[in-house]
């Protein structure tokens, strides 16, 4: 299955995700198209006590992030509450040097990434104590904790021998992750474009900085 899905050139899947614990609940919906080098996903959330929506796009090394408020503040913790309106609703840019770009591109953007969250996804209940992705949460990458109870059901095509959905259920260590995702339109024609008007993380970051400096 691996194997049939690195080799495809795009795909389009809708993942949903509610996490269980003490802290709350934290509730997500993506909807990506990904091909091997580009992709496009959009986001639904909340937890925290607040909801929000983002867009994220890579196109190359490129990443570009689009958000509410409350995404770029609290989701991304990537700008402060006090400075998130100034910059919610815009494109912003980044690149591979930019502190939040990594984070940014953990997710599965690429048909690739998607192969690799479906080879970490185990089959059947188990027990394990490393580091996996956790499909149906594209932008975590989660440690599980010994002792946690892992169940993943996968349908295949018997036809394409490619994933058609997968369901995944945790529980351990006073939480519990339910998520799912369902794949469709294997290779179709995927041609993303670079968002216009977008500004860099590199400016952001500037401006960013010397507010900090001024208020302080």
């Amino acid at each position: 299955m691996e194997a049939s899905v690195a080799q495809a050139t795009s795909v389009h899947y809708v993942a949903m995700s509610r996490t269980t614990s003490s802290e709350g609940d934290i509730n997500l919906h993506f909807v990506a198209s990904v091909g091997v080098s580009s992709g496009t996903l959009e986001a639904t959330w909340s937890g925290y006590g607040q909801r929000g929506s983002f867009t994220i796009v890579a196109i190359g090394p490129m990443t570009y992030l689009k958000g509410d408020a409350s995404s770029l503040a609290t989701f991304f913790e990537a700008v402060p509450v006090a400075n998130a309106s100034t910059y919610a609703g815009r494109w912003i840019s980044f690149t591979p040097r930019d502190a939040p770009y990594r984070s940014l591109r953990s997710g599965d953007l690429t048909v690739g990434s998607v192969a690799t969250s479906l080879k970490f996804l185990p089959t059947g209940a188990t027990t394990m104590a490393r580091t996996i992705v956790i499909t149906g949460r594209p932008l975590t990458r989660t440690s599980v904790p010994a002792g946690t109870v892992i169940t993943a059901t996968t349908t295949i095509s018997r036809t394409t021998k490619r994933p058609i959905s997968q369901s995944f259920d945790a529980s351990g260590d006073g939480s519990t992750d339910r998520s799912s995702i369902t794949f469709s339109q294997w290779d179709a024609a995927l041609v993303p474009t670079a968002p216009g008007g977008s500004i860099t993380w590199a400016s952001v970051d500037a401006a960013l900085s010397t507010t900090t400096s001024t208020s302080s």
